[in-house]
């Protein structure tokens, strides 16, 4: 089942987080940092208008999650959508949740109006390796790059 996140998917969320590799951050950290940073950025989360957090629940356990937002811009009248993060349990994973979450998203840029939907996908993540996204009608840009400035790199400097 999916459906729309809510405050109490914090320690579901935040299990699901910590079942997964390639996060170094929360695989290092306690268990209540992680659990305090889902609480205060979801309490943010479900109150917006401009995200969208879907869960995908099966009995009392929350298996994979996606997350969106939602922003106008000037070149596109219409608006864009960014997706963010999409996860699914390991154990979860080629049961379509993936899919059926990015098709929930899909139709929610529709219905907003959207003009396009984008999301950053790392080169060494089995998800690209495997064209995850391509084979679901995703195009990747040739002619982009995904630039970053840390923030708390500049910091500490």
């Amino acid at each position: 089942m999916i459906r729309a996140c809510q405050m109490e998917d914090v320690r579901g969320l935040t299990s699901l987080l910590r079942a997964l590799k390639g996060l170094p951050t929360i695989a290092a950290e306690p268990l209540e940092t992680t659990l305090a940073r889902v609480r205060k950025q979801l309490a943010y989360i479900v109150k917006s208008a401009e995200h969208t957090l879907l869960v995908a629940v099966s009995g009392e356990k929350l298996i994979a999650y996606i997350s969106a937002h939602w922003h106008p811009t000037l070149l596109h009248a219409d608006g864009e959508g960014f997706i963010s993060e999409l996860f699914v349990h390991p154990e979860a994973r080629s049961r379509g949740l993936g899919t059926a979450l990015l098709n929930c998203i899909i139709q929610e840029g529709k219905g907003r109006g959207c003009a396009r939907l984008s999301l950053l996908n790392m080169r060494n993540k089995t998800s690209y390796e495997r064209s995850y996204y391509a084979k679901r009608g995703w195009q990747e840009r040739p002619n982009a790059v995904n630039f970053i400035y840390d923030l708390k790199s500049e910091m500490s400097a």
